[in-house]
């Protein structure tokens, strides 16, 4: 039995690099969101209303909401993952924001280690552009 739990723990202490590197791709994601948005403000609300299909006054709205830039974008990504309408995700949001975006997007029924959690992480524009993947470096937010 002990030698079972051993190897179990083995086992979880191997994962933790990949998870971390994981974290820290989707971390750097958003910071590139948020140097590019400080860049052109007006070219970052034009790809998150074009992305993800809504007006520029309610991209505005999001973003006066927001902390950061890439806090507006991943607010209009929850919503499209969890097909919630803009308006309860940043409900949420302003509840959670300082506990994170895994706590966000449970709330909201996006289940850790689920297929639309993993989806959020991928950290791309939207569902229609795989291109955005964090993991191909070929998101286009420069």
């Amino acid at each position: 039995m002990l030698f079972k739990r051993v190897i179990y723990l083995l086992f979880l202490l191997s994962l933790m690099p990949t998870l971390l590197f994981a974290k820290d791709e989707f971390d750097d994601f958003l910071s590139e969101i948020n140097v590019s948005a400080q860049q052109d403000l007006g070219g970052f609300k034009s790809k998150l209303s074009l992305s993800f299909g809504v007006e520029k006054t309610k991209v505005e709205s999001v973003i006066s909401v927001s902390e950061k830039p890439a806090d507006a974008y991943m607010i209009f990504r929850v919503a499209e993952i969890s097909q919630k309408p803009v308006e309860e995700v940043v409900t949420v949001y302003k509840k959670n924001k300082n506990q994170g975006w895994g706590k966000i997007a449970k709330e909201l029924g996006i289940k850790p280690g689920s297929k639309e959690f993993k989806e959020l992480k991928k950290g791309k524009l939207s569902e229609s552009d795989d291109s955005e993947k964090v993991k191909g470096k070929a998101h286009k937010w420069k």
